[in-house]
């Protein structure tokens, strides 16, 4: 409710602000000015009402849900409990799955040093051609400040 007053408040006093600064703004006279302010403020209040009414009831619902939340952390225990009466299906399940991991590893592990073993000969040309270059800029002169040089690899196909 403490939202409902407040939206009440403002939304009196922002209405009847606004259509009392619109009605000195036209030159009228102080009273009509007044009467103005004064007839603008209800409907403003209860608009200002309405919105405080919504922002209460979403801060309520916030709250439940919070709540609601913070019941399930507290019933976390029995989530603990159910994982420790899972635990040994869990462990017949890795245990079921350990030769084919092993068996994908060592797939794994074969193909990762054919690939190696090919990338070799391009891996040390490429070395070569750097050494090359770059003595070549330190023979010119050019060191770090000279331009830099492209160096072409052949890919094995």
């Amino acid at each position: 409710m403490g939202k409902l007053v407040k939206g009440l408040l403002l939304g009196g006093m922002v209405g009847g602000a606004i259509a009392g600064y619109q009605a000195y703004q036209r030159d009228e006279p102080m009273d009509l000015v007044m009467e103005k302010a004064v007839k603008a403020a209800g409907p403003a209040a209860a608009g200002g009402a309405v919105l405080g009414f919504i922002a209460d009831r979403r801060k309520r619902r916030k709250l439940a849900r919070r709540r609601a939340r913070l019941g399930a952390a507290i019933s976390a225990g029995g989530i603990v409990e159910a994982a420790r009466a899972a635990r040994p299906a869990i462990e017949q399940a890795l245990e079921a799955a350990r030769p084919r991991v092993e068996q994908a590893a060592e797939q794994t592990r074969e193909a990762a040093a054919k690939l190696a073993e090919a990338a070799r000969p391009t891996i040390e040309l490429a070395a070569e051609r750097a050494k090359e270059t770059a003595a070549r800029a330190v023979g010119n002169g050019l060191g770090k400040a000279g331009r830099t040089a492209t160096i072409r690899i052949p890919l094995p196909v």
